[in-house]
This record gives C-alpha cells, sequence and structure tokens, in this order.
C-alpha cells in the first residue's frame, strides 16, 4: 500500500496526525508558555491544526 494513502486513511478522524493525545499536546504548549506576536514555524504540519489552535489561543504568528 502507498505509505501517503494509509497515513491519509489512518489519519482522516484525527484532529491531530500525532500519538500523543490532544490533552497532553495543548498541557505541554502550555508549558512552553507562548507570547502574543511569538513566531511559531510548523512543518510537516499535516493539517495545521497545531498552529491553529496556537494562534486562536495564544496570538501568535504562524508560518
Amino acid at each position: 500500500m502507498d505509505r501517503n494513502k494509509f497515513s491519509a486513511i489512518a489519519h482522516r478522524n484525527h484532529a491531530f496526525a500525532n500519538p500523543v493525545q490532544e490533552g497532553k499536546l495543548m498541557k505541554m504548549i502550555g508549558m512552553a508558555t507562548p507570547k502574543p506576536k511569538d513566531l511559531v514555524i510548523d512543518i510537516g504540519a499535516g493539517k495545521c491544526e497545531l498552529l491553529i489552535r496556537l494562534v486562536e489561543n495564544y496570538q501568535v504568528r504562524g508560518r
């Protein structure tokens, strides 16, 4: 099977294409204490869900 197709099928119902649970991921982000206007670069982000939440919750700048 095509690796990209398999990944798309496996992660289609997940907000994050990540083995870490959503709650734990958000807790780790909070521990990093992002500040408004910080620049966050999300590389290999899949659906960019993490970057979207950082922008919405912490008013960071995203790329």
